[in-house]
């Protein structure tokens, strides 16, 4: 039914569809999903691809773009939506659309899509595949796309007075944890189902308490994250001040921030800010998320469920564990997934804020950094960079790692 509806369409728009290409003789001109579902998907690949065509990768042109039917975040796509052409999607969708069929894209459609890297064809094993990974390293010389008017930073910093946050004083954290609850609630998945990604355990606490002593604020923006009366830890999710410009601007002004892989922590980065990425499970494409910006991922470990014995990583890539979506898949499997401990992500917190306030490494070993180098080497193909295995993680877990 779906493919009558696009042809009816591209019936009625053919006159449309011959002009563009008549005009493309002359003109350089493209079309471009903004993929506004997801925050992450219409935050930093989107700041990628931006500030690429700023430092002139791709040749100018006129660049149309459409969005999604749902807009994850209003705000931020307003902001996104001044540096494009956007155009209603009834009209540019089945265009765009065509030249994507698999046909007509080798023929004429690479012409008519955008220097966008979309997800949707990317190689899972191939850097660069994808607009977030920014393989020319066009973030670090280049500001941020998106900013904030005068009017918008007053708001902002009276909205952050009513959290308790004085942004010309407190400096603070954005703790974010991946669960099913948005995607069902928002109907994306269509049933409650915990992926590999997702946190099942609420293990933050003695970080808070870390966190506390060196004088950080706490902003935890995780969805139905259980809240406790904690001195300095805001639970954003129960205030009723919360709204999309307030999570941008929360995000923008953060001293790091600590995620899960979650697409908001995207978000951190539009303003340069640095994550560190914990119970991280898809080990097969760790890589993917090598980045100057994440200077730490903390892997989660997967165990066998019967002798509750750890697997080695190589163990776990061999039998392609990690590129399962879904817990419940793992388990019929005979194998669960551990989120990270309490000690685990304290460590790591130790080891991402003395890296950023002292621009080098806690503990560094450049012997384990090797060995788990060798392991991706191995079974991957790749190896990691610019981010780390927290070194206190590596020495922990040494038997996982050959």
């Amino acid at each position: 039914m779906q493919k009558i509806v696009v042809c009816f369409q591209l019936l009625i728009l053919s006159p449309i569809v011959f002009l563009i290409i008549i005009l493309r003789l002359f003109l350089k001109i493209q079309i471009v999903e903004i993929e506004t579902r997801a925050i992450g998907h219409m935050s930093l690949p989107i700041e990628v691809y931006l500030c690429e065509i700023s430092n002139k990768v791709h040749k100018k042109g006129i660049c149309f773009a459409f969005k999604n039917s749902t807009v994850a975040n209003k705000f931020l796509y307003e902001k996104i939506k001044q540096k494009f052409f956007v155009l209603p999607s009834v009209i540019v969708k089945p265009i765009y659309t065509f030249f994507n069929n698999k046909f007509i894209y080798d023929l004429i459609g690479k012409k008519f899509t955008s220097d966008y890297r979309h997800w949707r064809k990317r190689k899972i094993h191939t850097v660069g595949t994808w607009q977030e990974q920014d393989i020319h390293y066009v973030l670090p010389k280049t500001k941020p796309s998106i900013s904030f008017n005068h009017n918008e930073t007053t708001l902002g910093k009276n909205l952050l007075l009513k959290l308790n946050i004085d942004l010309s004083n407190d400096k603070y954290i954005c703790i974010h944890h991946r669960t099913p609850h948005y995607f069902f609630k928002k109907k994306i998945i269509k049933e409650f189902r915990y992926n590999l990604r997702d946190l099942r355990n609420e293990n933050y606490f003695k970080t808070f308490d870390y966190l506390r002593s060196n004088n950080f604020k706490v902003v935890s923006m995780g969805e139905k994250m259980k809240k406790k009366n904690i001195e300095g830890v805001i639970y954003y999710n129960n205030e009723n001040i919360r709204d999309d410009f307030l999570d941008i601007f929360l995000l923008f002004n953060c001293k790091f921030m600590i995620s899960d892989g979650s697409g908001i922590s995207n978000v951190a980065l539009l303003n340069r800010k640095k994550r560190l990425y914990i119970n991280f499970a898809q080990i097969f494409s760790i890589s993917l998320s090598d980045s100057l910006y994440t200077p730490f991922i903390l892997p989660k470990k997967f165990k066998k469920i019967n002798s509750k014995e750890y697997l080695p990583y190589s163990e776990v890539l061999k039998k392609g564990l990690s590129k399962l979506t879904y817990i419940d898949e793992l388990n019929k499997l005979g194998y669960d997934i551990e989120d990270n401990s309490e000690d685990e992500i304290l460590n790591a917190t130790k080891e991402m804020n003395f890296y950023l306030e002292n621009n080098d490494y806690l503990n560094y070993d450049s012997s384990l950094e090797k060995k788990f180098n060798n392991l991706l080497k191995k079974n991957t193909n790749t190896t990691l960079r610019k981010s780390k295995i927290p070194f206190s993680f590596l020495k922990k877990n040494m038997e996982l790692f050959d």
